[in-house]
């Protein structure tokens, strides 16, 4: 992240999710403090999309920069245990919280990660039903913008923050410009899936717009970092489309 800050895994677990998420937000909030041009992106069990997940490991072109991935709760539904390693050796930071995975699962991520930490007690954290961010990237990409400010409606109503949406919409432009700007998925360094859609979805844009699009997103996520809110300013964004 900072000059003394190198890419990781911090791992924490144990029963009480409630205080392991206070000093996970803690922990969130000192990265990026050192490292503004941070993107943070939050999944749980029900919004973890596994093509993101990967494209994270293999886009160095737009992830040049190191993020901060949390991932709430994610083991059992990653498409493949062989991910932490991959999470390992990426240039981003990864926090993963677990709460009920048995022994050789809980060696398994200490073995890859450089800090752990337990959580004991009986503050679970009630799961609750999170929305796919995705069905939004996805009426972005198809350039729908009814459907896009509905779906952007019911996700504020359901509780989802301007800041989780966010990053996500970012990527989804920069890997559509990535895709527009090249010549196949081997020259971005895009999975080949991710590529097809970026680039089906950026035929529907000019270079202008994408560039346009990708400037707003990026001084919408500064001015979010500055505590703005901005649950209007995204509205106008997704209505431009």
């Amino acid at each position: 992240m900072g000059r003394n800050e190198k890419p990781m895994i911090y791992f924490f677990y144990g029963t009480d999710a409630s205080k392991a998420k206070q000093k996970i937000k803690k922990l969130i909030n000192v990265l990026l403090a050192k490292k503004s041009n941070a993107l943070h992106f939050y999944f749980d069990d029900r919004s973890l999309d596994n093509e993101f997940i990967k494209g994270l490991f293999q886009s160095t072109g737009l992830f040049a920069e190191h993020h901060i991935i949390f991932l709430d709760r994610t083991f059992n539904v990653l498409e493949s245990r062989d991910l932490i390693k991959e999470m390992k050796v990426s240039p981003h930071i990864f926090i993963l919280l677990e709460d009920a995975l048995n022994k050789k699962d809980l060696d398994y991520i200490k073995k890859y990660s450089e800090k752990s930490e337990e959580f004991r007690g009986e503050g679970a954290v009630k799961r609750e039903s999170r929305p796919k961010v995705f069905a939004l990237t996805d009426a972005l990409g198809d350039r729908d913008r009814k459907r896009a400010w509905i779906i952007y409606r019911q996700f504020v109503d359901e509780g989802l923050s301007v800041e989780e949406i966010l990053p996500v919409l970012f990527w989804q432009v920069k890997t559509m410009l990535m895709a527009k700007n090249s010549k196949g998925a081997k020259e971005t360094g895009l999975e080949p899936f991710v590529y097809a859609k970026s680039k089906r979805y950026a035929d529907k844009y000019s270079l202008d717009d994408l560039r346009n699009l990708s400037r707003v997103l990026v001084k919408a996520l500064y001015d979010s970092r500055k505590g703005r809110d901005l649950e209007n300013e995204l509205e106008k964004v997704l209505l431009m489309v």
